[in-house]
């Protein structure tokens, strides 16, 4: 029977030991393995990169004015319909 198990994509960044030893050491601080540690970095620049995208959207729209609660408020709809 064949392996039900999905395959991830995978990223690979060649560092240098010292690199990878802060890496695994803050990693480790924090009751994580490095893949988590790193994942979790990349998601929250990627969310932050959603959240200014939204707001330049927003401000290019000179008719209107929104608070930042609006604009998060809008990120975490298109999040959560999975449009970003």
């Amino acid at each position: 029977m064949a392996s039900e198990t999905t395959k991830r994509p995978r990223l690979v960044i060649d560092v240098s030991p010292d690199i990878r030893r802060r890496v695994k050491a803050q990693a480790a601080l924090e009751d994580m393995t490095i893949s988590e540690w790193l994942l979790g970095l990349i998601m929250d620049e990627l969310e932050e990169e959603n959240d200014v995208r939204l707001a330049l959207e927003r401000l290019t729209d000179s008719s209107s004015r929104v608070t930042l609660e609006e604009v998060e408020s809008e990120r975490v709809e298109l999040e959560r319909k999975g449009a970003l």
